[in-house]
């Protein structure tokens, strides 16, 4: 069994699921059964944004590895939780982990003002920004959001990446980390998932003839209450499926049949909202010296 692991860390609304299926692909990485794993949260985040690991931290590292199942022996072992870039103590974490085992620490950055834009798109998808909420509006409050209860309202603070970064590279050492970018992945996939696999040390030729779907597109729903149906039991096996192989088999069926007759009816792609030009200069105005920061801490060119 290999004890080598891949860490997605960063950014969310980045590729960050996109990158994490198509390493999945591969017949050389074994991927967490949940993609999320938020292992490597503190339990005051986990709470606070509603987020819930299925294995506690706290009663072990080996429990880590309790999200990898039927692995084959010398898989590398795949999660992608976007989360950790912001959350307090989880770099000190991730590094403790990395002192025992192989790690890979992978960082997906995107312009911030196009990820604040669908991170607004994406709220309105998760039903955490009410329906009738323009951008302005939406802009006006995740500048004055100061809490850590909403990822969708975080989206202007959590746009200063340097300032979390800095904690990565101050502990792991700039040398560690891995950093790609939204931009690089949508100009050309493939050569971007080639990259990262000779990266990674993966074979980049298994690349060569893949077919590169999107996932997670910005959507709507058609039901709400059915999305809430389907949220609650997709929540309900997730934290059963664990518990034994049974339970397990079921979770993998509702995901591989079930998901998708549900996205087929209730899923629609969201008609986007005229952005005015005034909000997105603030924006620009706002991130202006954070490509300069970028460059400065991680010494590489910044693609917006």
């Amino acid at each position: 069994m290999s004890n080598k692991y891949i860490i997605i860390a960063g950014t969310n609304k980045a590729a960050t699921t996109s990158v994490f299926e198509y390493l999945a692909a591969h017949p050389q990485v074994c991927p967490a059964f949940i993609k999320q794993t938020f292992f490597f949260l503190n339990k005051e985040w986990q709470q606070q944004l509603q987020l819930h690991s299925l294995y506690d931290y706290n009663k072990g590292e080996e429990q880590y590895d309790l999200f990898f199942r039927d692995c084959k022996a010398g898989q590398v072992k795949l999660e992608a939780s976007p989360e950790y870039l912001y959350a307090p103590a989880t770099a000190e974490k991730i590094f403790s982990f990395s002192k025992k085992h192989d790690c890979e620490i992978i960082f997906m950055l995107r312009d911030p003002v196009t990820r604040f834009i669908s991170l607004f798109h994406f709220g309105k998808q998760q039903g955490v920004i009410a329906e009738d909420c323009n951008f302005h509006t939406f802009l006006t409050q995740s500048t004055a959001h100061t809490a850590n209860t909403n990822t969708s309202l975080m989206a202007y603070e959590t746009g200063f990446y340097s300032k979390y970064l800095q904690q990565y590279v101050s502990i792991f050492g700039r040398e560690k980390l891995k950093i790609y970018f939204f931009e690089e992945v949508m100009a050309d996939t493939s050569s971007c998932m080639k990259k990262i696999s000779t990266d990674l040390n993966i074979d980049a030729t298994f690349y060569e003839n893949f077919t590169f779907e999107t996932h997670n597109k910005t959507i709507t729903v058609k039901n709400r209450l059915l999305s809430n149906m389907y949220k609650k039991a997709r929540q309900v096996l997730i934290q059963s499926s664990f518990k034994n192989k049974a339970a397990y088999n079921t979770a993998m069926i509702f995901r591989k049949t079930i998901t998708p007759v549900y996205r087929k009816i209730n899923l629609k792609e969201l008609k986007k909202e005229e952005i005015s030009e005034t909000d997105i200069a603030f924006l620009k105005d706002a991130y202006k010296n954070e490509k300069e920061k970028l460059v400065s801490l991680l010494g590489m060119d910044i693609p917006w």
